[in-house]
């Protein structure tokens, strides 16, 4: 009976959070392509953008952390725990950045992809006839890609850490994974089948991947994702049957430090990263000192904004190691306005 009621909490937290990421993604695809070509190479037209995105990204976070603490109470109470403690309303997930730089990858995307191909550099979105239509599409594709890649991940993330410091306020010593393959399009990954089988403790937040759909458990006097988890294992093989069956039960992990999300899964042949920045567990203090780098990266913006409507010229400057160039464009006071409201609401944070 609890894993069946732990399998109606869960559908209702997935319901929520899919949601969420799905209301987010419609609006920053329909900013995203309201832009011409030339905009996606002039960073006063990107960084507005993505300052417009961070407000609704942060409010998409928000509203997954809430239903995430609601999730996380009846899985608490399910094993035999009372809910307590205050969550934060708004812990951004990710170490060694912040919400605005991040926004601003699927320009980045863009231009590493376009960098390939100097000599196609349209004025206009190209129609289908054109010889390089399939070549810019593959760049907007690979962008929106990235996208929803790291919506998908900063609402797991989010969903995951507010779940777990939930369980840490309630006095929970232990978490099993509980995979979903009922959530997957292509199926569970044997990353995740492979890490399912273990306990964690609570001071080890659990590692994620791309695409992951796992969710966390309490044990207590009871444990309520075990059934779950062991059918879903069941249902799982017998799906897969022979060869694909034992090729999963066969996959081997191992957990990389991902400086920006902290614990991830990889395969365990596969190679290992380069040397990542130390990841400390996000917190509200960390989402506070996040706040102030993007307020002082707003006073610098807003500078150059000036410098481009008062010369009417292109203006290049360096700001934490990366370089940008604004440029006059007439959606200049439009990207003002975006960076100064995202400025005022910054303030209103600390």
């Amino acid at each position: 009976m609890s894993s069946a009621s732990l399998a109606t909490a869960t559908a209702s937290l997935e319901t929520m959070r899919r949601a969420a990421v799905e209301t987010y993604l419609k609006t920053a695809r329909t900013l995203w392509r309201g832009l011409l070509p030339a905009d996606w190479w002039n960073d006063a037209v990107t960084v507005a953008t993505a300052a417009r995105l961070t407000l609704i990204e942060l409010e998409m976070i928000a509203q997954v952390r809430r239903a995430a603490v609601s999730y996380a109470d009846a899985s608490l109470r399910l094993a035999g725990y009372t809910p307590k403690g205050q969550n934060d309303r708004l812990v951004y997930p990710r170490d060694n950045t912040d919400p605005w730089t991040v926004q601003q990858r699927p320009a980045d995307t863009y231009r590493h992809k376009a960098a390939g191909h100097p000599s196609i550099r349209p004025e206009r979105w190209p129609d289908k006839d054109d010889d390089y239509y399939r070549t810019v599409q593959q760049w907007i594709k690979d962008s929106f890609d990235r996208l929803q890649a790291v919506a998908e991940m900063d609402a797991t993330a989010a969903m995951n850490q507010a779940v777990s410091d939930r369980f840490l306020s309630s006095g929970v010593k232990q978490y099993r994974r509980v995979i979903h393959p009922e959530l997957s399009r292509t199926g569970t990954c044997g990353l995740c089948v492979a890490a399912s089988t273990r306990v964690y403790r609570m001071r080890d937040l659990l590692p994620l991947h791309g695409g992951c759909n796992c969710t966390i458990s309490p044990i207590g006097a009871k444990d309520p994702g075990l059934d779950l988890t062991a059918d879903d294992l069941r249902a799982l093989y017998r799906k897969a049957g022979g060869t694909s069956a034992a090729r999963l039960r066969r996959t081997r992990y191992r957990v990389e430090r991902h400086g920006e999300l902290g614990p991830t899964l990889v395969p365990a042949d596969s190679t290992p990263s380069r040397a990542a920045p130390t990841y400390h567990r996000p917190d509200a203090a960390t989402t506070r000192r996040q706040t102030q780098r993007m307020l002082d990266h707003a006073d610098t913006f807003a500078a150059a904004y000036r410098q481009v409507a008062r010369t009417g010229e292109e203006y290049a400057f360096r700001l934490d190691g990366k370089s940008y160039r604004f440029k006059p464009t007439p959606k200049l006071k439009q990207a003002q306005a975006w960076q100064e409201s995202l400025a005022r609401q910054l303030r209103t944070r600390l």
